[in-house]
């Protein structure tokens, strides 16, 4: 960790005078910050390292919204096609019966001239 001398101090050998900057383990800084002779130099995190990391946490944060986005678009299809499939399941034998005579009523030149207009289009 970085520390800022603020009195003379003999470190390792080494002289070091108020303003000096230096660098030791956090257990004898921790011990000279108490006594007042160091003090905790903050660190000062990279501009473009700090814009980068937020960019990645901008995508990170996109890619997950998209991600819910998607999961709750399939949950509204997944709602949707149970609503259909009970509906068609609820048709009355009497509904069902209703369609089929409609069917059957329909005579063989409707259903060719049906069948025309559907080639043409």
């Amino acid at each position: 960790m970085n520390y800022k001398v603020l009195s003379n101090l003999k470190h390792d050998g080494n002289s070091y005078v108020a303003g000096d900057t230096l660098e030791i383990n956090e257990k004898e800084g921790s011990k000279l910050v108490e006594i007042g002779v160091l003090e905790l130099v903050e660190v000062k995190v990279d501009s473009e390292a700090e814009a980068k990391a937020k960019e990645a946490k901008a995508k990170v944060d996109a890619a997950a919204a998209e991600a819910k986005a998607e999961e709750e678009a399939e949950a509204k299809v997944k709602t949707l096609e149970a609503i259909l499939e009970k509906e068609v399941n609820d048709l009355t034998e009497q509904e069902i019966t209703i369609l089929n005579e409609s069917i059957d009523s329909l005579s063989a030149e409707s259903l060719e001239k049906f069948g025309a207009v559907l080639k043409n289009e």
